[in-house]
């Protein structure tokens, strides 16, 4: 539904066999493995990320209620983030913490009429997918502001002529900050190969 214009989802691969038992939004949290949840808690100075007060347009989820994964996973995204914040100095727009999943380890479902989901079924579920952002150059858009996307053009012109978000980038990321960006994900890579041989990340 969405791409990466707007966050990029990391997905660990232990523990993968929680979202067999999560996919529709119901609580099985305490009748299948018990799991402990950490909170990608308000940033503090130096630590590199940043997060949302509320879900905005554009597609940002940020919501307190949804921003937390298991300990690993928040352990992994905290590191490389300061560590990004101690080679470069603070961004002013620095890494945005979205989506994870809720408290209890599932993703809210609307019942009425049908079943709907904040995301697919199972897709954040277990606490081993996180949404992010990007480090960026701005937050200036076109149609909205903050917009928290990549590139400025993402929208095309619908029938009744107003923008309409098309949720890819139909040019250059020209607002991406390309060097922390990339600092950010080689030390996320070099951590998985060094100390996980490569198993701690199953998809970005």
């Amino acid at each position: 539904m969405r791409t990466g214009i707007k966050f990029f989802t990391l997905l660990i691969s232990f523990f993968f066999l929680l979202n067999f038992y999560c996919s529709d939004g119901v609580n099985r949290h305490k009748k299948y493995s018990p799991n402990t949840f950490f909170l990608f808690d308000e940033p503090t100075k130096g630590c590199g990320y940043s997060v949302l007060p509320k879900d905005s347009e554009g597609g940002s989820d940020g919501t307190l209620e949804f921003r937390w994964a298991q300990k690993h996973l928040v352990a992994l995204v905290k590191i490389c983030a300061f560590e990004t914040e101690q080679e470069f100095g603070a961004s002013k727009y620095p890494l945005l913490i979205f989506d994870g999943c809720a408290e209890n380890g599932d993703t809210p479902v609307d019942w009425e009429p049908t079943p709907v989901g904040r995301h697919p079924g199972g897709s954040h579920d277990g606490g081993i997918n996180l949404d992010l952002g990007y480090y960026l150059t701005s937050i200036e858009g076109i149609k909205f502001t903050p917009d928290y996307s990549a590139c400025s053009d993402h929208f095309t012109v619908a029938k009744s002529g107003e923008l309409e978000d098309c949720w890819i980038c139909n040019n250059e990321a020209d607002k991406l900050d390309v060097e922390r960006m990339s600092f950010f994900y080689l030390k996320m890579f070099s951590i998985n190969r060094d100390l996980f041989s490569g198993e701690l990340l199953s998809q970005i």
